[in-house]
């Protein structure tokens, strides 16, 4: 038995198109005359439809259940959004963190508003916001039988070997396109068996938490795009050929070790390296610089190393900010290459 939901989210970027991807989900820009619109906007709605496919017994018992019936369907909903975000350079999410004091927003700019407007808006009174996205007749929108047939042109699609180092900055001015690869993507990923999927979509929640922190928590953002590699490295690179002591975890064998005095060692860092090698890029100069990304990811875990834009925010650094913003940028990027790469091997599918 098979039901359609239709759901809003969001994107930073303007979603001008439409994508489906078999009959699993598709998106589309939220086009209905009756929904909210302000000039100053930067987080843009969207439909999402998706279907759920269970026996009726099963719908039967979470209808019985509102809140566990709910907890399925974000389950399922985060699980899309969250795959689009990391196949992409895009940012799909749920606009509900939290509710917070302020001020209306005029539904044109400010030049546009006659002066008795102008009064009005710069004379107010803070209001305590509930962080949603609703309008009169919303409800009824939400109710559909089968997938939208919608007019929109379908979202660009930009060759892989472009897409990911090409300006991957969201942009408000611009149009949300897609990698050729996402198709193939999608079809390995939700074809994964249960314990490979499950690893990869930690892998994939954690670059989520590190695109959220961004601007926030560079230095834990940093941390979650290298947990992410880490995570897929554990999928990729087994520890089937270490022996250690189970008590103090003594290494006994490896088949990495130490380059001068030749003892077995975990290889974490050369692990991290060859992974990257493998499913991002394999030169020497990119191995020095995965090198680099874990020798920061290890002096921010351990030793305190946070990023100066989080310690200092005077402008005489301003050089040394922007080059860490790019630092983060790049590892985010490298992270989701990685997994786009990793995904792209068909025979990954039942690892």
């Amino acid at each position: 038995m098979i039901r359609y939901i239709r759901c809003i989210y969001f994107t930073e970027t303007p979603l001008k198109g439409k994508f489906r991807f078999d009959d699993i989900f598709q998106i589309f820009p939220l086009y209905s005359k009756k929904a909210p619109y302000s000039p100053y906007a930067e987080h843009y709605p969207f439909f999402l439809e998706y279907t759920i496919d269970l026996e009726p017994n099963v719908f039967h018992a979470l209808d019985s259940d509102i809140l566990e019936k709910l907890v399925f369907q974000k389950n399922l909903e985060r699980e899309i959004i969250e795959v689009l975000t990391v196949l992409s350079n895009h940012r799909f999410f749920n606009n509900d963190k939290g509710n917070h004091w302020g001020v209306m927003s005029p539904p044109l700019k400010f030049e546009e508003l006659e002066k008795e407007e102008r009064e009005i808006y710069n004379n107010q009174y803070s209001s305590w916001c509930i962080n949603q996205y609703v309008y009169p007749g919303l409800f009824e929108e939400l109710i559909i039988g089968q997938f939208t047939n919608t007019e929109f042109p379908d979202i660009e699609l930009i060759p892989h070997s472009k897409y990911f180092i090409t300006d991957p900055v969201e942009n408000r001015n611009g149009i949300i396109s897609f990698p050729d690869t996402i198709e193939s993507c999608l079809f390995n990923y939700f074809s994964l068996e249960r314990l490979s999927k499950k690893k990869i979509k930690a892998a994939i929640h954690l670059i989520n938490n590190g695109i959220e922190l961004f601007e926030k928590m560079p230095s834990v953002a940093f941390l979650c795009f290298v947990s992410s590699i880490e995570t897929m490295i554990s999928i990729e690179m087994n520890d089937k050929d270490i022996e250690f002591c189970s008590s103090c975890k003594t290494l006994k064998k490896s088949k990495f070790a130490c380059e001068k005095c030749g003892s077995p060692i975990w290889g974490i860092r050369k692990k991290f390296v060859e992974y990257l090698k493998k499913f991002v890029a394999g030169g020497v100069e990119s191995q020095k610089k995965y090198k680099r990304i874990y020798d920061l990811r290890s002096n921010i875990a351990h030793n305190g190393q946070l990023l100066l834009s989080e310690i200092d925010s005077s402008s005489f650094e301003i050089d040394g900010r922007k080059n860490e913003w790019l630092k983060e940028l790049e590892v985010q990027q490298i992270a989701r290459i990685s997994i786009v790469n990793w995904l792209s091997y068909k025979e990954k599918v039942n690892h």
